[in-house]
């Protein structure tokens, strides 16, 4: 049996909004938790949101780089992350 954790899963607002554990950014960016809010309010984490339609409706795909790595997330409706990509 799964639970799920505050690190395996994103909060969905009711407007849409993606909230995403900073735990996940900074493992999936190879960078110190500690750094993450800094480097998102400067603008050196950036992040492209795509939301599948038809087949794909209710799922996310979300890209997040920081200089020359990159890692995508892909949650399910629920905001569980489904399938984390390998820090690039």
């Amino acid at each position: 049996m799964s639970t799920n954790t505050a690190i395996d899963r994103c909060e969905i607002g009711i407007d849409g909004t993606i909230t995403v554990p900073v735990e996940v950014i900074a493992k999936g960016l190879r960078l110190n938790t500690l750094a993450v809010i800094p480097h998102l309010r400067r603008g050196l984490i950036r992040q492209v949101t795509a939301r599948g339609i038809d087949e794909d409706a209710g799922r996310m795909r979300i890209v997040f780089r920081y200089k020359s790595r990159r890692f995508t997330l892909h949650l399910n409706a629920g905001g569980t992350i489904s399938s984390p990509s390998e820090p690039r």
